[in-house]
């Protein structure tokens, strides 16, 4: 067992969440999600969870408003799930957005090695 730093636990959690080699199966709900998200195709969709969130905080907050005035105990696992897709699509959009900006910064430098070079005469 080794020590790891902050970045350095990052990292292996976004490896082996993202590509599924992690000791989980690769057909859970979650890492299905994951690679769906960090495929070329589906980091176009990360900014379109963005405004969602309002329509989650709306329900997180009356939700919490009612179980604060005697709701329902159950309503509790509700206002957990809600918080935690608004956690996971408040950082989804702006980390897909670095994702896809990489993803084209590679794909152009790829395409601009393939050019050819023309050597002009001086």
């Amino acid at each position: 067992m080794r020590v790891m730093s902050a970045g350095d636990g990052y990292k292996y959690l976004l490896r082996t969440v993202a590509a599924g080699d992690g000791k989980r199966s690769p057909s859970t709900p979650l890492t299905r999600y994951y690679n769906a998200v960090r495929t070329r195709r589906g980091m176009r969709w990360g900014m379109l969870a963005w405004p969602t969130l309002p329509i989650y905080c709306f329900i997180g907050t009356h939700l919490t408003g009612y179980l604060a005035a005697g709701g329902l105990g159950w309503l509790n696992l509700v206002v957990l799930v809600i918080v935690w897709d608004i956690i996971k699509m408040f950082l989804l959009g702006p980390f897909s957005v670095m994702w896809l900006t990489g993803a084209c910064f590679r794909e152009f430098r790829a395409r601009r090695a393939m050019r050819p070079v023309v050597m002009r005469a001086a």
